[in-house]
């Protein structure tokens, strides 16, 4: 009787668990599924055991992650990837899938036992943010305002940016007369307000 409310006990645990739990054999058929794992597919056991549930992985990454799993199961080290998932209404999300081996007491595999983590929205997050850097660092770039980084001990150009970079000059070299790029009219003003600010040491 207490081994029975122990195994329903599990069952619970195993099918609450924020996660599509499975279990596979040694040779890495699939035997065992949560009810998570039903939801998110709405595949039964009996649709993914064996080796169906590569069905399940979106064809771009399916042979990676049999590659992936095939290693796992020949050096017994544990599984960690990611790939993308079909759902029960057909589209596909990015999960995380990792996997580790029960062995015996004589270090043989007895089993395996795994989770997969939906993580689409933290795939989604890293995107925006590296869409962000690339627009941040092409506005840096391109900035029409051209940008330099100007020595206060000697009239030379330390760093330019994109704006520059543009007009042929070379990147991070120094250019031994920055005034050949200020228009002859301006000259004498740019001359006067750079020893000005040389004195009090004011950002242009």
């Amino acid at each position: 009787m207490q081994s029975a409310q122990s195994e329903d006990h599990l069952r619970l645990v195993i099918n609450t668990i924020p996660a599509l739990v499975w279990s596979a054999l040694p040779d890495g058929s699939i035997d065992f599924i949560n009810q998570r794992h039903r939801e998110f597919t709405g595949l039964s056991l009996n649709d993914v055991c064996g080796w169906r549930w590569v069905d399940v992985i979106h064809p771009d990454d399916r042979t990676s992650i049999v590659e992936k799993w095939h290693k796992a199961l020949a050096t017994g080290k544990p599984l960690n990837t990611e790939a993308r998932l079909r759902r029960v209404n057909g589209d596909y999300r990015w999960l995380l899938i990792c996997a580790v081996p029960l062995q015996d007491e004589s270090g043989k595999i007895v089993k395996w036992y795994g989770t997969k983590t939906d993580i689409a929205e933290l795939k989604q997050a890293e995107d925006e943010v590296r869409q962000s850097e690339n627009r941040i660092r092409l506005i840096i770039t391109l900035f029409p305002p051209w940008r330099g980084v100007f020595s206060l001990v000697e009239p030379l150009i330390l760093l330019i940016n994109g704006g520059w970079i543009m007009q042929d000059l070379l990147w991070r070299k120094k250019i031994k007369n920055p005034t050949s790029i200020i228009h002859p009219d301006d000259l004498l003003n740019a001359i006067e307000k750079w020893r000005a600010n040389l004195v009090c040491r004011k950002v242009l």
